[in-house]
């Protein structure tokens, strides 16, 4: 059983996959594109949710966070995976679009019928080490 933690921050996607032993197999941080969010205009991204969450620009970003999250998805093919940071969190963010755009990016049919994603709470690294204590307590039960 591998787990993949993906958490999606205002200054980095990280990402990691937890072995049914416990090891990580993998752990990654690529900083998030800066024309989008980084430093202080992070909080206006929170504020461009909840006032232009229509907007195309932000489904064109939405899309494309889904599409490099299903990359990952696609290519570990991990039996859980745990979602979470700042972004996916922010006040106002269209979870359902963001669903919607994953399963669109996933492989079929195998991999999006299977796949159950979990969302975390914010909090660093969550979504990446919650992988590692999710998969030692289904070990464990």
């Amino acid at each position: 059983m591998n787990v993949l933690g993906i958490d999606i921050g205002g200054t980095n996607f990280r990402l990691g996959i937890v072995r049914e032993d416990l090891s990580l197999a993998k752990f990654e941080k690529v900083p998030t594109p800066s024309v989008f969010c980084s430093g202080d205009v992070l909080g206006d991204l929170a504020e461009m949710f909840l006032c232009h969450g229509k907007a195309q620009a932000l489904a064109d970003f939405i899309d494309g966070m889904a599409c490099a999250a299903a990359a990952e998805i696609n290519i570990l093919d991990p039996d859980h995976v745990l979602l979470g940071g700042g972004v996916l969190n922010m006040k106002g963010f269209p979870r359902v679009l963001f669903d919607e755009k994953l399963r669109e990016h996933t492989r079929k049919p195998l991999t999006w019928q299977e796949l159950k994603p979990v969302y975390t709470e914010d909090e660093p690294d969550k979504s990446v080490v919650g992988g590692a204590i999710y998969a030692r307590r289904k070990l464990v039960d």
